[in-house]
């Protein structure tokens, strides 16, 4: 895997996966906010711990905080480093997310793809978490989300 330097944050290195640092720079995410993130987790505040050094911290974003920011899955060792591994906004589904809405509103997935103009096999990867929803779909969802599938028929 590729990876480049951020920073130092005290006495920790900071190291984003490239495909992180391409999120992070669409997002307009601040080298501060992760240098934050990882001094959080530092001091023993990460809001999961995943196991084997494997963490999920809130990363804020700008002008809005850490509640309406972005998630971010890192890979920590105490006092050493921090590698952002994976990123993603807060409030867009992930893939079990998408499959309970789905088995919940009691529709195959061909049924599902048709209802939010997608293919079969885009449904598919976002339910195993391969993509993430975006644009139109991902307005429909947050509505399923909220309202129920009804609110799309």
């Amino acid at each position: 895997m590729d990876y480049i330097s951020l920073n130092y944050s005290g006495a920790v290195a900071i190291y984003e996966l490239k495909t992180f640092a391409r999120f992070a720079r669409g997002e307009k995410i601040a080298d501060e906010n992760l240098s934050d993130a990882v001094e959080r987790a530092r001091r023993g505040l990460e809001d999961a711990d995943l196991g084997g050094g494997l963490i999920n911290q809130r990363v804020a974003r700008k002008g809005a905080g850490r509640g309406g920011g972005y998630r971010a899955r890192i890979a920590v060792r105490a006092g050493e480093f921090g590698v952002f591994l994976f990123g993603f906004a807060k409030n867009a589904p992930t893939g079990p997310d998408i499959r309970s809405l789905r088995e919940r509103a009691k529709l195959s997935q061909a049924v599902f793809a048709r209802r939010l103009n997608l293919s079969v096999g885009h449904v598919s990867k976002l339910e195993r978490g391969a993509k993430r929803p975006t644009g139109p779909a991902l307005v429909l969802l947050n509505i399923i989300r909220r309202k129920g599938i009804e609110a799309i028929l």
